[in-house]
């Protein structure tokens, strides 16, 4: 509740709390004063009656969630926080409509019936009946609120908030048959705006006849990356969600809608994020669809985590990873962020292998430091197991690498540092705000990077490798159970060895003794982040001009992506080409055609994103 409380956007108000205007001689105190868009107080009744300064004292005890007795009259907010029973705490703003929200649910279901009020600046909001509790939403431009109601009947007939331009406050009936027919033809438009692209490699393949040639000669598969949002998350958060009609909220239908995506894609490796344990252990769909998969649960108590499923008939799951960005005892990563790292073998090229990497990152929007952290440990891990050997150059040994595919929910956009380091392969760092990464005109140690991001006993480089691991390829190749003790990361599920394994890869005979690391493969506290791999996003990220969009925030926006390896090392070409993508609708497209998600025919908060690749036999 207390995060609820402190969103910029929203006012929760819970039994017997009163909403004071501006006007009120009461301001928020100086430390909460810029965590809102609205100079609003939320208070008791009981905390009124206190003088100011103690008032003061009390909500800033009450938002950091201090109080612990009831004894004390100045100390109250916990009694009235804990007697707050919240049945239904949903809220948002809405520009486009600019109106009030007032929302209640009876515990029983009972049915209710209410007429809109009038309300002063200052308000006092009580419950509809003794079981019922509300929630409401101030936007000082607008005093007209509309009560709603969602009754559940026993039929096949349900009553849902029915949201749209022309009547957002409207309420019907919405039957099956309406449903259905609803989500045909927003499918049908959403279609419309994302259909396949080509690219000029891949308009060559299918547009003539080297198309059945070309399958000969490789591997043609297709990769799904999708955030499904966790639907108990979604709960918890669910005036995020206020938008959408309830029906397309519940797990059932947005599994449906979701196992329809991926069955339509026709996609060989799923790379999901925001996967439930619980669901993962029991969507038995998927099987039915021909998948198997891992799961990598965040770490700690957190619910949900991340999946890659594939087709066991045409691939072979050689050897996986799963990485923490919780390390005790450092400062930038503790957060309960994962990742995932698999090295697959198609069935019919054998080792002509590949690598494919999914994450979530942290979503703060003020802490890109910890993104950038954390995307040096996958970075880390995926050259660990995309390292395939060396090619000689004059006296010098180059490190080789199977093609990489990296895909996730990375929660920042084109424009943000840690893309530039994904797929420039350099970031200088050092001086750089620790917010958003961006180089400050008065900068302030306090909020700039320093030079050492990450303690050396990790063992991560500045360029994304494990220290310990590089060292030993100068003399020579390790054993896969060799190469796992060298690696000094803490994991949670670590038993006698670090890393499930499939299976042995078959090193081949090179001379690996004289391999030369750079100085940049050695060093820590440089300033600078780099990797060897060659990154490049699948999708160009604008559309006639437009931004392209994967997700809704406070506006669409971009944050989920496939990034793929066209390139091995030293410029030379990878044996991985992209084909074809499917293209995303722009912001004016989504704000036409989607309106909202999850939507009646897209049952996420993000769009699904889908490449097609073509990998060439070795």
């Amino acid at each position: 509740m207390l995060n609820l409380v402190r969103n910029s956007r929203s006012v929760f108000l819970f039994r017997d709390f009163s909403i004071l205007s501006r006007s009120n001689p009461h301001p928020l105190p100086d430390s909460f004063k810029s965590s809102f868009s609205h100079r609003y107080i939320v208070s008791s009744s009981k905390l009124l009656s206190v003088s100011t300064n103690s008032f003061h004292a009390v909500l800033d005890d009450l938002m950091r969630g201090k109080h612990k007795s009831k004894k004390n009259k100045k100390k109250t907010a916990n009694y009235v926080t804990k007697k707050a029973k919240v049945l239904l705490s949903w809220a948002k703003y809405f520009p486009t409509f600019n109106k009030f929200v007032i929302s209640a649910m009876s515990r029983s279901n009972a049915s209710c019936s209410t007429t809109p009020q009038k309300f002063d600046e200052t308000v006092t909001v009580t419950s509809m009946d003794s079981d019922d509790d509300v929630v409401i939403l101030d936007m000082p431009e607008r005093d007209d609120v509309q009560v709603l109601y969602d009754s559940h009947q026993q039929n096949d007939q349900r009553r849902y908030f029915l949201k749209n331009e022309e009547d957002f406050q409207s309420q019907r009936t919405l039957s099956a048959a309406e449903i259905k027919e609803a989500a045909k033809q927003g499918k049908e438009k959403y279609e419309e705006i994302r259909q396949e692209q080509f690219t000029k490699f891949g308009e060559e393949m299918f547009a003539n006849e080297a198309a059945p040639k070309l399958s000969r000669e490789g591997f043609v598969f297709r990769v799904l990356s999708w955030n499904i949002l966790s639907q108990k998350l979604m709960e918890q958060h669910r005036y995020l969600y206020s938008n959408s009609l309830n029906v397309s909220l519940d797990w059932e239908y947005r599994k449906t809608q979701i196992l329809s995506e991926i069955k339509d894609s026709n996609a060989d490796i799923l790379t999901l994020q925001e996967v439930e344990e619980q669901s993962f252990h029991a969507i038995s769909e998927l099987k039915n669809l021909g998948y198997t998969g891992i799961f990598k649960k965040r770490t700690n108590d957190k619910i949900d985590g991340c999946a890659i499923y594939y087709r066991p008939d045409k691939l072979t799951l050689k050897e996986h990873a799963f990485v923490e960005f919780y390390q005790p005892g450092v400062r930038l990563l503790d957060r309960d962020n994962i990742g995932i790292v698999a090295r697959f073998e198609p069935k019919d090229s054998e080792g002509n292998e590949f690598i494919v990497a999914t994450t979530h990152l942290l979503y703060n929007p003020k802490r890109h430091d910890i993104k950038l952290v954390q995307m040096q440990l996958l970075l880390a891990e995926v050259e660990r197991l995309a390292f395939s050997g060396a090619l000689r150059q004059g006296d010098k040994l180059i490190p080789m690498y199977h093609p990489c595919i990296l895909t996730g929910d990375m929660n920042l956009s084109p424009q943000s540092g840690v893309y530039n380091l994904i797929t420039e392969g350099k970031l200088q760092y050092e001086q750089l705000s620790s917010r958003n990464l961006s180089t400050l005109d008065s900068p302030n140690s306090f909020h700039t990077l320093p030079r050492v991001l990450l303690p050396p006993y990790l063992g991560i480089t500045d360029n994304c490798q494990h220290e310990k691991l590089i060292s030993q390829r100068t003399f020579m190749r390790q054993s896969i159970e060799e190469e796992s003790r060298l690696v000094s990361l803490y994991n949670s599920e670590r038993r006698s060895d670090r890393y499930r394994r499939s299976e042995e890869p078959n090193w081949r005979d090179s001379d690996d003794r004289n391999f030369n690391r750079t100085d940049s493969q050695s060093k820590y506290g440089t300033g600078i982040l780099s990797h060897n791999l060659k990154f490049k996003s699948v999708y160009p990220h604008l559309k006639n001009g437009a931004p392209e969009v994967t997700t809704h925030q406070d506006w669409w926006i971009t944050v989920d992506y496939i990034f793929y390896s066209p390139v091995i090392q030293q410029e030379q070409e990878s044996s991985l080409r992209l084909v074809s993508f499917k293209g995303l609708p722009s912001a004016n497209e989504a704000a036409d055609y989607l309106k909202t998600i999850p939507n009646l025919f897209c049952g996420s908060d993000h769009l699904p994103l889908v490449s097609t690749f073509f990998l060439a036999k070795s």
